[in-house]
């Protein structure tokens, strides 16, 4: 369990002066305040292991007393990650809350799923593939956003020793 409190002087935050340009400008927060409890949990048994991880947090501008933008007060995440002996697979399950934008826009609370695998090519050397998809509905970043509902990856990872 971790409790935290971020003061911040002088946050800059871009706002958007014409949403159908997306012209806009950054603006100073002269003081900010994000805190909050996050609560964490991870066990290994066997080939298996388990992390779930939730935040609760009050991100404020302290000038005005509302809530930062685009900053949910609650999130969480819960992963589960499959052994096969030097190999994994895995599903990571990510929850945001809501938020407001700009222009008084309420972005909706949102979950994703991903998942992964990896693969020891050689000793030093990893493959990682994966998928990355929304669930349930269409969920936005920001206001007007052109996010990606999926994607598919693969990287490679070489250690040298």
């Amino acid at each position: 369990m971790n409790a935290f409190r971020n003061d911040i002087d002088d946050l800059i935050e871009f706002v958007v002066t014409d949403p159908t340009t997306f012209e806009g400008q950054n603006q100073n927060i002269d003081r900010a305040r994000i805190e909050g409890l996050e609560l964490a949990y991870q066990i290994r048994a066997a080939d298996w292991s388990l992390r779930a991880e939730a935040i609760a947090q009050n991100p404020r501008d302290l000038t005005n007393h509302e809530q930062l933008l685009r900053r949910a007060r609650y999130s969480g995440t819960v992963s589960v990650v499959k052994a096969f002996g030097v190999h994994e697979f895995g599903l990571d399950v990510l929850m945001t809350g809501a938020r407001d934008d700009f222009g008084g826009v309420r972005l909706a609370p949102y979950t994703l799923l991903n998942l992964y695998g990896r693969l020891a090519l050689t000793p030093p050397g990893r493959c990682r593939c994966g998928s990355k998809t929304r669930s349930m509905s269409e969920y936005e970043l920001a206001s007007t956003y052109n996010t990606a509902g999926r994607s598919l990856f693969v990287a490679t990872r070489y250690e040298f020793r």
